[in-house]
């Protein structure tokens, strides 16, 4: 008796559950990625972040010394001007009276030489003496007076800028650099020494300063910036903090000679 064919109907297909079962793995994998990836160089991500904005906060803090400098220069030379001119007012007003005094003095010598006579002359002759010794004085007075309004017309000269010695400074080995705007000037010799920007990572002599500083107790670079030689310290500045050196900053206003008498010796 022949077997018979079974039927295909009853036959079930595992095509569908393994298609679900592969998508769900496929999903978990995505999944598992997608947060390890984000929890990747989070710190670092932090840290850069907070790097930028202190560096955006510098320079913010650094504009804006900038701009309280310049009104502070305005101010002061408003000032001083007013109270050039008002000091100019009051010799002219002193020199006007002098001169009144000498023309008085003049027209009463006159009246006495036209009232003298020949007898009474030598009766009268100390008198004239006197005054002829007053007019003298007046003269000396309008000639000094003049030369003062010479002086005071003249433009005023750059001041200096004197560096002292603070009570916190105990201990402290300081050594100066100037920063201006296209150089650094080293005044821990005699003669200063100057550093042009593009040479302040190679010049010999001062990598030679920051490593005395650096093996030095209490050794400190204190950098003196210029209004326009905040570029320079920057530069200055990465440069000595790679090689490790201890160094601050103090703002030079104006643009006139800086006084180390203080210091010198030390």
């Amino acid at each position: 008796m022949g077997r018979r064919q079974e039927s295909g109907d009853n036959e079930v297909s595992l095509f569908p559950f393994l298609s679900i079962l592969a998508c769900i793995i496929g999903v978990l994998t995505l999944m598992i990625s997608t947060l390890a990836l984000s929890q990747m160089d989070t710190e670092a991500v932090v840290a850069a972040e907070a790097y930028e904005k202190l560096e955006e906060d510098l320079a913010a803090s650094e504009l804006e010394i900038s701009d309280l400098t310049k009104q502070v220069q305005a101010e002061s030379g408003k000032t001083e001007a007013a109270k050039k001119r008002s000091e100019l007012l009051k010799l002219k007003r002193e020199n006007a009276g002098t001169q009144e005094l000498f023309l008085v003095a003049r027209e009463e010598a006159t009246q006495l030489e036209t009232k003298l006579d020949p007898a009474a002359t030598e009766l009268k002759q100390e008198p004239l003496e006197a005054l002829t010794a007053d007019l003298q004085g007046y003269l000396e007075q309008i000639a000094q007076f003049k030369k003062e309004l010479a002086n005071r017309e003249l433009p005023p000269e750059e001041g200096e800028f004197s560096v002292l010695p603070g009570g916190s400074g105990v201990g402290v080995v300081p050594r100066f650099i100037e920063c201006t705007s296209n150089e650094l000037v080293l005044h821990h010799l005699a003669q200063p020494v100057r550093v042009r920007v593009n040479a302040i990572e190679t010049n010999k002599e001062l990598l030679k300063l920051l490593n005395e500083v650096a093996g030095a107790a209490g050794g400190k670079v204190i950098f003196l910036v210029r209004e326009d030689g905040v570029f320079v310290y920057r530069r200055a500045k990465r440069f000595a903090d790679s090689l490790e050196v201890e160094n601050g900053k103090l703002p030079v206003l104006g643009q006139g000679r800086i006084n180390l008498q203080f210091f010198r010796g030390k």
